[in-house]
């Protein structure tokens, strides 16, 4: 039984090897490749929510995002966050300043797709969750910008959504400490 498998699976390599680059596997010789995705019909995918699909174009059920045939690779970018002044003070004017880099060659990405009718959300959270603000940096010179005034000192978790045109939408979560004594935690009661 082994010596008869050994020599089956020797004539099945030798018939792929010996197939010409252009020939897909079991495909008769001197005829054109088979392109398996011409055969398919598309398939329509949100961009925001990968589990809505489609065999006709239209809207996401979800979120209205247009369904398209093909979602690239999931790449984080890069997110850099730049606050000034450094360190931030309570109740003192602060500037975020949001700047979103390729993955590849690190170039400031100039481009975003609408989400809910804004390219760039902002988010910030105070850790004893008592502060919650969510708004809309103006883009200018390459970078998203907000100004805000932090209310207590503590740990803040800025989050920026955006969709880079070619991407995948993105959630970046950045921390940022305002020196002080930080709240007390707050104790949540028992459901």
């Amino acid at each position: 039984m082994r010596p008869t498998l050994i020599v089956l699976t020797l004539l099945f390599t030798a018939v792929v090897c010996a197939q010409t680059p252009n020939q897909t596997p079991l495909q008769p010789p001197n005829q054109t490749p088979i392109d398996p995705v011409a055969i398919k019909d598309p398939v329509y995918v949100c961009p925001m929510d990968p589990d809505v699909r489609s065999n006709n174009p239209g809207n996401c059920s979800r979120c209205g995002m247009k369904l398209v045939t093909g979602i690239p690779d999931p790449v984080e970018y890069h997110l850099d966050l730049t606050v000034t002044p450094r360190p931030p003070r309570v109740n003192a004017p602060t500037q975020l300043k949001f700047v979103v880099h390729d993955p590849w060659k690190g170039r400031p990405v100039t481009s975003f797709i609408d989400v809910h009718e804004r390219k760039f959300h902002a988010f910030v959270v105070s850790q004893d969750l008592q502060f919650f603000i969510h708004d809309h940096p103006e883009f200018r010179n390459e970078a998203f910008y907000y100004d805000l005034k932090f209310p207590k000192p503590g740990a803040y978790r800025i989050l920026g959504d955006f969709y880079p045109d070619g991407a995948t939408p993105q959630l970046i979560v950045k921390t940022v400490v305002v020196p002080g004594t930080a709240p007390a935690p707050v104790k949540l009661p028992r459901d």
